[in-house]
């Protein structure tokens, strides 16, 4: 075996975990100063707590995931129980709690078990980590200092594979309240275009109730890959809507265009009145795999776009 950089750390295949692969191991090292910071895997060295807490339906017994060898989530992790979780585990696995890496204590939770997600431990879970499937997490009002009122500027970064049929979406970012025909806050989307779930659009609906937007990008894409989905907002930006925005999906500026807008520009993202959350709206999508939420209250800078696009690349195979 050969000496990596975390010591001498036998891996599957007698391969071994070496500098290279620091970068896609602790993002927040590249890119720091998250506002929030969810993932399936370790972000940052300074974080040594839980990744997330696990229910086990079973017993309804609940234990904190660990990082394992490979700094993931996964059967081999790990428990605040004192066992790996293929120990601890049985049966079915549900998500009490997303743990905030940030250093920021924006912990995303819920309470209500019909509405948790599901573990599940992907086939190849030495790449991959593990997976959250379907419905919802809350984040609650957490952000809103961050993401509503005058001249903000943030990116919201995403990992997901959904596969939502036509009309269906999975909202990687949810905080919407209606007032008639006009939306307080941002959600961004990504929509199913066809009854098969194969191909889907990325869609960002934003308002303060004087105004509302929504853009989705132009062209479809596979929605069976997975996919990392970066926006940048600049509110700052006052001569158009769609200058206000950067979209990337796996590194690669995704063109965008407005389908529909009432009021004037230039406006702020009202705080809405609902509670931000992750979720599916529809029950007519089968699977939603999500593997990492990040903000940061600024706007990323383009070798930072890239480090954040590259890492998830890295990380969940795209």
């Amino acid at each position: 075996m050969k000496r990596g950089s975390y010591g001498i750390s036998p891996l599957p295949g007698n391969k071994t975990f070496g500098a290279s692969d620091r970068r896609f191991a602790y993002l927040l090292a590249d890119v720091p100063g998250a506002a929030i910071a969810f993932a399936t895997r370790q972000l940052i060295t300074s974080y040594t707590g839980p990744l997330l807490r696990l229910r086990r339906l079973s017993d309804n017994a609940e234990t904190g995931i660990l990082p394992d060898y490979l700094k993931y989530a996964s059967n081999v992790s790990n428990t605040e129980a004192g066992q790996l979780l293929s120990d601890w585990r049985s049966g079915t696995l549900a998500g009490a709690v997303w743990y905030d890496q940030s250093g920021n204590n924006r912990f995303a939770n819920q309470t209500t078990a019909s509405n948790q997600w599901e573990f599940v431990t992907a086939t190849r879970a030495y790449l991959f980590g593990a997976i959250f499937k379907t419905n919802t997490w809350n984040i609650g009002t957490k952000l809103n200092s961050v993401l509503y009122g005058a001249n903000k500027q943030f990116t919201i970064s995403f990992s997901a594979k959904a596969n939502p049929t036509i009309s269906s979406d999975f909202q990687a970012f949810h905080h919407i309240s209606s007032n008639l025909d006009k939306i307080t806050g941002i959600s961004v989307r990504i929509i199913g275009q066809d009854s098969l779930g194969n191909t889907g659009k990325i869609s960002v609906s934003l308002g303060d109730l004087t105004s509302t937007y929504v853009l989705q990008s132009i062209t479809s894409f596979d929605t069976r890959n997975s996919q990392n989905i970066i926006v940048i907002y600049d509110g700052t930006e006052n001569t158009s809507v769609l200058n206000r925005f950067k979209v990337l999906r796996n590194g690669v500026s995704e063109p965008m265009q407005i389908t529909s807008a009432a009021g004037p520009f230039p406006f702020n993202i009202g705080t809405p009145g609902t509670n931000a959350a992750i979720q599916l709206s529809f029950n007519s999508i089968g699977t939603a795999n999500i593997y990492e939420f990040i903000v940061w209250p600024r706007l990323l800078s383009s070798l930072e776009q890239q480090l954040a696009a590259n890492s998830a690349k890295k990380a969940y195979g795209f």
